[in-house]
């Protein structure tokens, strides 16, 4: 990475955060929070940083990137390091992938009224530290990750530089339909392999639906390859980033 790009960590709002970007204080176009997938240390996503900005150069000095651990250690279940946003029902995993694609849209993560208000002061946190509007903020994430950035986006009521889902799903339904009617609009990047056997392709399929059939802008990458974050995915990123760049 550039020389002028550093790699810190600090506490918001009770989250330990990895930044990658121009060091705190110096003046930025733009930010993303991209959120972690379960089981995965809160640093699993730290290496998409480098490659964005070896994809493209000139967002080096203009954005910085934010990579939040979440707030549930899984020590406990024999997976030193790995943290997640909320549990899960590991059962579902076994279910035909059409089943399991019902039942990710019927549930409601337990916990998720306190996960909300965290990832709230999370996101506040960090766009003050940033001394940026919502307007100039993408968020995102990978697997659980990006339910938590889908979810924020969707409740929020304030602009939103973009959103970023690679290999997501759709849950809460009832509430998520209700509020991808009423939010702004959204700029969206989705990604999601046909061969996923985590979270079936379908699932990202109804969730584009919903998305699209609410008003909002969606460029869906469709990929051949499991539950992983492919280059496109980098692309996808890169050009909200490019956006919200352009437009400040």
């Amino acid at each position: 990475m550039p020389a002028d790009i550093h790699d810190s960590t600090a506490e918001h709002a009770g989250f330990t955060v990895r930044t990658i970007g121009p060091p705190a204080g110096a003046p930025v176009d733009a930010s993303a929070v991209i959120f972690h997938g379960f089981g995965a240390p809160g640093t699993d996503l730290v290496g998409l940083a480098a490659d964005l900005l070896h994809l493209r150069p000139t967002l080096a000095g203009q954005v910085r990137l934010h990579f939040p651990a979440g707030p549930l250690d899984l020590g406990s279940m024999g997976m030193p390091g790995a943290r997640a946003w909320w549990m899960l029902d590991m059962n579902r995993l076994q279910l035909p992938p059409e089943q399991r694609v019902a039942a990710l849209r019927n549930e409601r993560p337990a916990g998720i009224e306190e996960l909300r208000t965290q990832a709230d002061s999370l996101i506040d946190s960090l766009l003050t530290s940033d001394g940026l509007p919502s307007g100039s903020l993408v968020v995102g994430g990978f697997s659980q990750g990006s339910m938590v950035a889908t979810d924020f986006a969707l409740r929020s009521d304030d602009e939103l530089g973009g959103l970023a889902i690679l290999s997501g799903a759709y849950v809460m339904e009832s509430e998520w339909k209700e509020r991808a009617a009423a939010c702004p609009s959204r700029r969206v990047f989705q990604s999601h392999g046909r061969g996923d056997d985590i979270l079936p392709f379908a699932t990202g399929e109804v969730l584009h639906d919903l998305l699209t059939d609410a008003g909002h802008t969606v460029r869906f990458e469709a990929f051949n390859g499991p539950h992983t974050i492919p280059a496109v995915a980098l692309d996808g990123i890169a050009d909200l980033l490019e956006r919200v760049v352009d437009n400040a």
